[in-house]
């Protein structure tokens, strides 16, 4: 959605950021007049859609959401969340989408890092990060790199 739209849930009407990929997102939708259940909402619908439309590019992107989403709750789901970002991980690898590979990958070695995990996340993220050679200034691989610092 871009800027100026609205997402309607239940009958309820919520403006959103310009941009849901912008990190804040997941915040946005956890503070809004729509509420965590018709977020989730959200994501389950968009989610059964792509998976009877076929039309799969977004989905990891999709699935990356829904993790923030249940890590912006105020008693965050981390093994839900955790799940939901291995399964995008994974789907981004088998498209090849090496954007939304990035994006889930580093999303998941905040969350080890959080955990303690840290060798384990530089290890999922250096080579994911080593894969781009352009766009260094790009938000996702500033936050990439700042990981790996």
């Amino acid at each position: 959605m871009g800027t100026g739209q609205t997402a309607v849930v239940n009958g309820r009407r919520a403006a959103r950021p310009s941009s849901v990929s912008d990190g804040n997102g997941a915040k946005w939708l956890s503070t809004s007049p729509i509420g965590c259940a018709g977020a989730f909402a959200l994501f389950d619908d968009a989610l059964n859609e792509v998976s009877i439309n076929g039309e799969r590019w977004y989905e990891a992107e999709l699935l990356r959401l829904k993790a923030e989403m249940l890590l912006a709750q105020a008693t965050p789901r981390r093994a839900d969340a955790e799940q939901c970002l291995q399964a995008a991980l994974a789907l981004a690898r088998q498209q090849e989408a090496k954007f939304w590979e990035l994006r889930a990958a580093t999303a998941l070695a905040e969350q080890w890092t959080a955990a303690g995990r840290r060798d384990e996340a530089r290890e999922l993220l250096a080579p994911v990060y080593g894969g781009f050679t352009q766009g260094p200034d790009s938000p996702d691989l500033k936050r990439a790199a700042a990981l790996l610092a």
